[in-house]
């Protein structure tokens, strides 16, 4: 499996890269908005985890572009946030993201997310 992690946060990307290695998990990363789309399509990951706050646009902003494409529109997208206010994460759910998850990300539970999204 392939994830594509989109985050503005290089520390944060590495550890979730590294992490969800040792689990199985294959992953490609962007750092704003205009990347998470482009390695989106590039790169046709499994699932896509994108943070709500990122430079560039919005990841709300990311996720209706990866739900509205014809190549990307079928992956499960995933919305990540430190701190969203309702409103935000209910504008990702809106947009076409499976689930909306806080950081700090436990990485088993979502190791266990992502394999329950691509075994359906």
């Amino acid at each position: 499996m392939k994830v594509l992690i989109a985050d503005d946060d290089k520390v944060l990307v590495q550890l979730l890269t590294v992490g969800l290695k040792k689990r199985g998990i294959d992953a490609v990363t962007a750092f704003d908005t205009m990347q998470a789309v482009m390695s989106a399509q590039r790169s046709s990951p499994d699932v896509a985890l994108v943070d709500i706050n990122m430079p560039g646009g919005t990841g709300v902003e990311a996720i209706k572009r990866i739900k509205s494409s014809t190549k990307t529109g079928a992956m499960p997208v995933i919305a990540m946030t430190g701190s969203a206010t309702p409103e935000a994460r209910k504008s990702a759910l809106d947009m076409g993201a499976v689930e909306c998850i806080e950081k700090p990300i436990d990485l088993d539970r979502l190791a266990e997310l992502l394999k329950s999204l691509t075994e359906g």
